[in-house]
């Protein structure tokens, strides 16, 4: 089996590396080699056995690259670029029995290796928002929208089945790509935790993202702008984690309230020593795998309505949810009174071991095989 993955996003930014758990549980079938394409020189010491460097490989999707993505899918048909022509000779080099594309934003990826052997593609919604946005300055603003997804299932005429992250996702890919839908789950490995360890003076609260981004920031602002209109509340300090960089705004309110830890390759340690874990994207689509790191370190998790809909958090229940971020600070203020936060935290880890465990993505990788390998 060969698996063609976008490895891109970095390693040390503790989120669950998804397609190394999909990987891993390919690896139950037979043999895996891992291709890809990167715009990250450095990523050749990375696991894949093949990497093709382009260096606008995952550029931002701003209004000209989306009209210039679609018109190359569009025309893909006709003819591939280099690096697509480069990556199909890896593959076919390989001579695999079966290809699995985890690549997120290269749709046009299934075109070019498609018909080599019996393909899967794992796709997501909100990369499909994202770049599916109206551009700003056509009438009417739906068309280029249009336009790219009809390019976009095209492309990927060749899968036998796209794989989702999960059930939200499904009617999505139905109706993008007229094929069979799997979903295919993020899972969080347990953390282990010393209790003794989180019963220092202070209240440390985990923030993990990619907080370069405005769309990741700007919660996060709120929030800490709220947190110092009010004052502080007592002891609590805001651990941030980003391999990838920060918003200026952020950096701006770097302090004792707001520490930058950067990129960390083991994120276990910090949430092990966390008190409780803070997801304040306000927007959200696909999985907040940041609610399963912190379900899985038992810990707390403080979130907002949106993230907790993405994995069926229920407030009160398995996670707190604050609609604004004064709410979200209020339920930060009065988080350590609370004498119902063991079963929070135990109805969390439990909803983890259900839903969200490697078993359950061994289950859905083993369907995807299953519809990949069978005859049509």
């Amino acid at each position: 089996m060969l698996v063609e993955s976008d490895v891109d996003a970095p390693i040390a930014h503790g989120f669950v590396a998804r397609h190394t758990a999909v990987i891993e549980s390919l690896r139950r079938h037979g043999a895996v080699e891992v291709v890809g394409i990167t715009s990250v020189p450095a990523d050749r010491d990375r696991d894949a056995s093949g990497l093709i460097v382009v260096p606008e490989a995952h550029a931002h999707p701003t209004d000209a690259r989306r009209l210039l993505s679609a018109a190359a899918t569009e025309l893909g048909r006709f003819g591939i670029g280099r690096d697509l022509k480069q990556l199909r000779a890896a593959v076919a080099a390989l001579r695999p029995t079966m290809i699995i594309c985890l690549t997120w934003q290269r749709r046009e990826v299934v075109r070019a290796v498609g018909a080599i052997a019996p393909t899967a593609l794992f796709a997501e919604e909100r990369l499909s928002v994202m770049a599916g946005q109206p551009l700003r300055w056509t009438f009417p603003p739906p068309i280029i929208s249009a336009v790219e997804m009809r390019a976009q299932r095209r492309a990927v005429a060749l899968a036998r089945v796209i794989a989702v992250i999960g059930p939200a996702e499904v009617a999505w890919a139905t109706t993008a790509f007229h094929r069979p839908v799997v979903v295919v789950p993020q899972s969080a490995a347990p953390v282990h935790v010393v209790e003794e360890q989180r019963r220092g003076a202070g209240f440390d609260v985990a923030v993990v993202g990619n907080f370069d981004e405005k769309r990741n920031a700007d919660g996060l602002v709120d929030i800490i702008d709220e947190a110092a209109r009010r004052g502080w509340p007592d002891q609590v300090r805001f651990r941030v984690v980003s391999a990838a960089g920060y918003d200026q705004r952020i950096k701006e309110r770097a302090g004792s309230h707001v520490v930058l830890e950067g990129g960390v390759e083991d994120i276990g340690p910090l949430l092990a020593t966390s008190r409780c874990r803070l997801v304040p994207a306000f927007s959200a689509l696909g999985i907040k795998g940041q609610i399963l790191q912190g379900w899985a370190a038992r810990l707390p998790v403080v979130t907002t309505e949106r993230s907790a809909r993405t994995v069926g958090g229920r407030d009160g229940v398995d996670v707190l949810v604050g609609a604004t971020p004064g709410e979200i600070v209020d339920i930060l203020s009065g988080i350590g009174a609370r004498d119902d936060l063991d079963e929070i935290v135990d109805a969390g880890f439990a909803r983890l071991q259900a839903d969200y465990s490697p078993a359950k993505v061994d289950e859905a990788v083993d369907e995807v095989v299953r519809l990949v390998t069978s005859r049509k």
